[in-house]
């Protein structure tokens, strides 16, 4: 019951379990003190029909002192299980982004809908594990004994009866966890594929509808909704039935010790207040235990998702991960790139085969090759997104000093099709590439990639709104201000992947102005699908069946009979007009 993965998560927050286990024993101490004062009165006045001034006093003061006993245990105790909760919230939600933020793309075991409900709903059912049921246990076991000191003092027979029932509601607890595992996975399973279904269907809904989908689709999430509805309500059925059989033993376990303390007081081993008292506590014996197992169901619900997040949590880092507090000083000229293989399923059939590659500062490197030729997976390993044990890729600064790959990330900068603006300003997205930079810094950003005019033909200014991930600009107008961004980073090594797909031909152009302006001091990688986009670039490279087949420049290449003709040929064809790429 008592999980040590999950108490480690503790850390040095265990203080407040215990916090929350006294302030519940304090609650404990104060009922029995109220429960004693009140039997031992209720007794004078059934002798002798009257309460003495002395009786009725202390009865008034053991009740006010009671009261406010409870009181201050009560208001600790929700400032316990409050810090408790909240710090354990915020202790897991970190080591998941932490985490998310070590491990490459190739080692992520959740998806997004996945982690987002773990960490979400997950964390929420987790909290109740931290905040209800372990103290609950710690409780459970000193109530018991507290209890049964009180009541064996005055009659030990039945309360060591009563101290033998406590057993059978853990081990019947135990008994369930075996049930619940399964029926719980079973209802986790359904959940995060439901939302992940959900998700998908909510960002395809246009295309959905375009191709008369929807209706299949809505067929298939009541389906699953269905399922999930049908797991869900097995876990109620399991943990009725549970509660049931808890309750048996609770109630039939005081009983028992009443049926016994009211035998005594006949027999006339126990006075009428002793007996009073025990009828009284009896129940507060297993009350306790009888939460116990109530919490116990809601905890199983954070247990299962705990496992997956241990899952995820324990996954090894990437090689290439390291602290955001280590910098390292040395800045990279040059990179090489030695018979690099990569493997998406760790099988025989590579997406990139013994890769070599040089590339320099004060270059500007093209990319091309068709869909599924390794152009963008061989970027994502030079970005860190993937790591391979197969070659080695490493930098070197201008002694000649090497740079290993992990320090090369802190140098690189990425602009891609995933690349995220932010809702808020235009200055706050541009901050965030350097967040100390001057005002006049962002307004020659955006010029250089001829945004300057549209920013200033706003009323804002800087401070105009975009809307999350730019919808109020154009396609043309959001790349060239994550790549105005990206210029704001002044990192050494910059990689552009696809960045001038789907927009109109004047951002064309201005991108690839500021690029080439880029590349004459930084290490440039330009991946592209359109050939025309890298004529005028120092290097091409080609990519085909995840090999890299030629290199040179467009007049070199296009002379040749070789892939990157065959690639010239085949999209002149599609142009209108036949743009002549030699011209």
């Amino acid at each position: 019951m008592i999980n040590k993965q999950l108490m480690n998560l503790l850390k040095d927050d265990k203080k407040y379990i215990v916090g929350i286990v006294l302030s519940k024993w304090g609650t404990l101490l104060a009922n029995i003190a109220t429960v004693s004062i009140l039997c031992v009165t209720l007794a004078q006045y059934y002798t002798k029909k009257e309460v003495s001034p002395l009786m009725l006093f202390s009865f008034v003061g053991v009740v006010v002192v009671s009261l406010i006993v409870k009181s201050i245990a009560n208001n600790w105790q929700s400032h316990c299980t409050h810090f408790a909760s909240s710090r354990l919230r915020l202790d897991v939600r970190t080591a998941v982004l932490t985490k998310s933020l070590e491990v490459d793309a190739s080692q992520q075991t959740l998806n997004d809908t996945e982690l987002t409900q773990l960490s979400v709903e997950g964390v929420e059912q987790l909290e109740n594990y931290f905040s209800r049921f372990i103290p609950q246990f710690f409780y459970c076991l000193l109530s018991s004994l507290t209890v049964f000191v009180v009541l064996a003092f005055m009659y030990s027979k039945p309360a060591i009866v009563l101290l033998l029932c406590i057993p059978f509601i853990p081990l019947s607890i135990m008994a369930i966890m075996k049930i619940a595992k399964k029926i719980l996975g079973e209802y986790w399973d359904g959940y995060l594929i439901l939302g992940e279904q959900f998700y998908e269907n909510l960002m395809g809904l246009t295309t959905l509808k375009v191709f008369s989908q929807d209706r299949m689709k809505q067929r298939q999430m009541d389906q699953r909704a269905e399922s999930f509805r049908q797991a869900t309500m097995n876990l109620l059925k399991m943990q009725l039935n549970s509660l049931i059989v808890m309750d048996i033993i609770a109630y039939g376990g005081a009983a028992i010790g009443i049926v016994l303390a009211l035998s005594g007081y006949v027999k006339g081993v126990v006075s009428l207040p002793q007996m009073l008292i025990f009828i009284l506590l009896a129940a507060e014996f297993f009350i306790p235990l009888r939460q116990l197992g109530s919490f116990f169901h809601v905890a199983m619900n954070g247990i299962s998702a705990s496992k997956r997040l241990f899952d995820f949590l324990d996954t090894p880092n990437s090689p290439l991960s390291k602290s955001r507090d280590e910098k390292h000083t040395a800045v990279p000229t040059r990179i090489e790139v030695e018979q690099v293989s990569f493997s998406y399923d760790d099988d025989e059939h590579y997406a990139l085969k013994k890769v070599s590659a040089v590339f320099e500062k004060g270059y500007l490197y093209g990319i091309i090759g068709q869909s599924g030729s390794g152009k963008s997976t061989f970027s994502k390993l030079l970005t860190g997104d993937y790591t391979t044990p197969l070659g080695a890729i490493t930098g070197y600064d201008s002694q000649g000093n090497t740079i290993s790959l992990s320090d090369l990330q802190d140098d690189i900068v990425v602009v891609n099709q995933k690349s995220y603006l932010f809702e808020g300003s235009i200055k706050e997205n541009l901050l965030m590439g350097r967040k100390d930079a001057q005002e006049d810094e962002l307004w020659r950003v955006l010029d250089s990639v001829t945004l300057f005019e549209f920013v200033r033909a706003q009323p804002e200014k800087l401070d105009y709104v975009i809307q999350s991930n730019g919808k109020n600009l154009s396609g043309g107008q959001r790349q060239r201000l994550l790549i105005a961004r990206s210029l704001l980073a002044d990192k050494t090594i910059y990689v552009f992947d696809e960045v001038t797909s789907s927009v109109d031909s004047d951002s064309e152009k201005a991108i690839l102005d500021a690029v080439t302006r880029l590349a004459k001091d930084k290490i440039v990688l330009f991946i592209s699908h359109r050939l025309y986009t890298v004529k005028e670039m120092d290097s091409i490279l080609v990519f085909d069946n995840g090999e890299l087949v030629e290199v040179g420049t467009h007049d070199v290449l296009s002379k040749q009979s070789s892939v990157y003709q065959h690639f010239l040929l085949s999209e002149q064809e599609l142009l209108e007009g036949g743009l002549d790429y030699n011209a």
